[in-house]
């Protein structure tokens, strides 16, 4: 956190020693947004057109629990229109460190659109009580659309008529998503085994039942590790979900050593919606009930 606010610090200082003309301004000018995470990046190039800048704050391969920009990067983003958040615990220092700097970013917050459901129990990355998933959720998704449709046109009033036609097509995008979704979803299923707790919205929307492993965003016990890796054995679950930004061996050589297999999937990946796509019907073949194990 610490090294957040002292990166911010000495981004706000460079762009003073640098900065001495106002930046251009007006119909001409391409707005400039950033997105802290990257599934949020679809919303904003399908939202605020194809002159718009787009950056990414979180680099990829990193984590949204552990990531601190390096005065660089926050350079960049002090110097953007429209700063995306949706309640991740890398803003936590983050968006108080924005909020201070003269002439610093607007911030839409996507997370607080939306009906948030509280942090799973095992999830304490410092984000307060609430799961950040929130775009895990295709009905979700589409009033977070919404609000950044919102946030855009009251930067660029003269375009309320192209990013209302640009919301739409989300819509209808989204709507083909959850469509989608409860296809693939519809009926008893068996539970799913995660080891990083972002499947809340998903399960919520969906009537899933998610067995979780980390626990306060640490490694768990062994004594938990193991309980939970038996329950969802004795329960059917066939794999463990893993997330490439949380890696943990002991955890993948206890599920192993329980003949499960592993498999990976992303939800912070940045096609969204062919990512939600392929993450529902990965979900959809894990869960799906057997002879041996019906829910």
């Amino acid at each position: 956190m610490h090294h957040t606010v002292r990166a911010v610090a000495v981004a706000v200082a460079a762009a003073c020693l640098i900065c001495h003309a106002p930046a251009v301004v007006g119909a001409e000018a391409p707005l400039r947004l950033a997105v802290s995470v990257p599934p949020l990046a679809w919303f904003a190039e399908r939202l605020a057109g194809p002159y718009a800048l787009i950056t990414t704050a979180l680099p990829p391969g990193s984590s949204p629990a552990s990531y601190d920009p390096t005065p660089r990067q926050a350079m960049v983003l002090l110097e953007v229109d429209l700063f995306v958040a949706v309640g991740v615990p890398m803003e936590s220092a983050l968006l108080p460190a924005l909020r201070r700097s003269d002439g610093g970013p607007r911030i839409c917050d996507l997370g607080a659109a939306v009906d948030r459901l509280p942090a799973p129990e095992h999830h304490g990355h410092d984000h307060g009580d609430l799961d950040p998933h929130t775009w895990l959720s295709p009905s979700r998704a589409a009033v977070m659309a919404d609000a950044l449709a919102s946030a855009i046109i009251e930067l660029r009033p003269d375009q309320a008529e192209a990013v209302a036609a640009r919301l739409a097509m989300v819509h209808e995008e989204l709507d083909a998503l959850a469509n989608f979704a409860k296809e693939q979803l519809d009926g008893p299923r068996r539970p799913l085994l995660v080891q990083h707790p972002a499947y809340g919205y998903l399960a919520a929307d969906y009537d899933l039942d998610v067995l979780t492993i980390e626990r306060a965003g640490m490694a768990p016990t062994p004594a938990h590790l193991g309980r939970v890796l038996q329950e969802a054995r004795d329960r059917g679950a066939t794999a463990l979900v893993v997330q490439p930004q949380f890696a943990d061996g002991q955890v993948l050589k206890a599920a192993r050593a329980l003949g499960l297999d592993i498999v990976e999937l992303d939800p912070l990946a940045a096609d969204y919606p062919d990512a939600m796509r392929r993450l529902i019907a990965a979900v959809a073949k894990l869960t799906a009930p057997s002879a041996e194990h019906k829910p």
